[in-house]
C-alpha cells in the first residue's frame, strides 16, 4: 500500500510540473535545439570554408546538410524516450519548415543564405520547396532514431489499490491485469466531432482563400514589391499554404479524439470541395488541372492532419477529468 501510494504522489507530482515533459514542451525544446544548432553551424562553416572558391551546387548542398543534421538533432531530443517520438520530431520538422519557408519568402534569411551561393537566391522557388521538405523529414528521422536510440519505458498498469484481504505479503508477487488489445493504428470507430470539422473546414479554406492576400503581405514584409515577383514563384507559394492550412485544420477536427482520421476525412473532403466551387465561382483557377490539385490535396492531407492530431494530443483517459485551467498545452 505505501509503495503504491508514493508511485502515486510521484505520477502527480509529475503530472503537475515537468512542463518540458507535454507535446508542447519537447516540440519547443527540438526547435529551439534545431534552430540554434543550425544557425551556429552556417556561422562556424562561413567562417572556416571559403564558399566563393565552391561550385554553387556544392555551395546548397552544405547549406541544406546542415539544416538537416541541426534538425535531426532536434527531432531526437523531442523524440527521446517517447511512444510518440515520431510525431513529435515531424512537429518539430513542420514548425521549423514553416519558419524557414517564411524567411525565405520575407528575405529574412538572406543574409545566411548569400554565403553559400548567391546563385541560390535568384531561384527562389526550389529553395522554398527545398527547405520545409528538408526540415520535416529530417525532423521525423530525428525522432525515429530518439526512441530507436532511448527506448520509452514500457507501460505497467498497476492496480490503483490492493484490497484488505488480498494484501501481499512480503515475497508474494502481484499479478499484473492482463494486457488489452494492441492500439490501432488508424482508427475509425466513434462518433463524428461536427463542431471540430466544421472548425477544420473554415480554418482550411481560410487558407486557401486568403493565401494570396497572406503572401503578398510576406513579401512586402520583407521590403519587395509583390507585382515583381514571378507568377510560378506566387503559384508554388501560395499552394505550399493552401496545403498548410488544409493539414492544421484537419489536425484541429482531430485534436483529443479517438478516431482523428474519421474526422480528417471529413475535413478534407468538405474542404476540397468548397475550394472547388469558390474557385469556380470567382474564377481565380480555371482548367481542370488547376482545380484539381486544390481537391486532392484537401483530400490527402486533410485525413493526415486529423490522424496527427489524434496522435499528438490523444483524447483524455476514461475516468480523469482535465484541469480546464491547464488543458493540454
Amino acid at each position: 500500500m505505501l509503495a503504491t501510494e508514493k508511485t502515486q504522489q510521484v505520477a502527480q507530482g509529475a503530472k503537475q510540473g515537468k512542463w518540458h515533459q507535454t507535446p508542447s514542451g519537447r516540440i519547443l525544446a527540438g526547435l529551439v535545439l534545431g534552430l540554434g544548432l543550425s544557425y551556429g553551424l552556417l556561422l562556424f562553416v562561413t567562417r572556416i570554408v571559403k564558399m566563393e572558391s565552391l561550385a554553387p551546387q556544392a555551395s546548397v548542398f552544405i547549406f541544406l546538410g546542415i539544416q538537416a543534421v541541426a534538425l535531426a538533432a532536434g527531432g531526437m531530443l523531442a523524440g527521446a524516450g517517447q511512444t510518440k517520438g515520431i510525431l513529435f520530431g515531424a512537429g518539430v520538422g513542420c514548425v521549423s519548415g514553416l519558419l524557414a519557408f517564411v524567411g525565405v519568402i520575407t528575405g529574412a534569411l538572406a543574409g545566411v543564405i548569400e554565403p553559400f551561393s548567391k546563385e541560390a537566391l535568384a531561384h527562389v522557388p526550389p529553395l522554398q520547396m527545398t527547405l520545409p521538405v528538408v526540415h520535416i523529414l529530417f525532423g521525423t528521422l530525428g525522432g525515429l532514431i530518439g526512441i530507436i536510440v532511448w527506448k520509452p519505458l514500457p507501460k505497467l498498469d498497476l492496480p490503483a489499490s490492493v484490497p484488505s484481504e488480498q494484501k501481499p505479503v512480503l515475497g508474494t508477487k502481484i499479478s499484473l491485469p492482463p494486457q488489452g488489445d494492441k492500439k490501432v493504428l488508424f482508427p475509425w470507430a466513434g462518433p463524428i466531432a461536427w463542431i471540430r470539422v466544421i472548425i477544420g473546414m473554415v480554418v482550411a479554406v481560410g487558407g486557401a482563400v486568403w493565401a494570396l492576400p497572406v503572401l503578398n503581405f510576406l513579401v512586402a514584409l520583407g521590403g519587395l514589391d509583390p507585382a515583381g515577383i514571378m507568377k510560378v514563384q506566387k503559384d508554388v507559394s501560395q499552394g505550399e499554404l493552401l496545403a498548410l492550412s488544409v493539414l492544421i485544420g484537419g489536425t484541429i477536427a482531430g485534436a483529443t479524439t479517438s478516431n482523428g482520421l474519421k474526422q480528417g476525412v471529413f475535413v478534407g473532403f468538405g474542404a476540397g470541395i468548397s475550394m472547388v466551387g469558390y474557385f469556380m465561382m470567382t474564377g481565380e483557377s480555371s482548367g481542370a488541372e488547376k482545380l484539381l490539385g486544390p481537391l486532392l490535396s484537401s483530400i490527402f492531407l486533410g485525413p493526415l492532419g486529423g490522424w496527427f492530431g489524434s496522435e499528438l494530443m490523444p483524447p483524455a483517459p476514461k475516468g480523469r477529468v482535465l484541469d480546464r485551467r491547464k488543458g493540454w498545452f
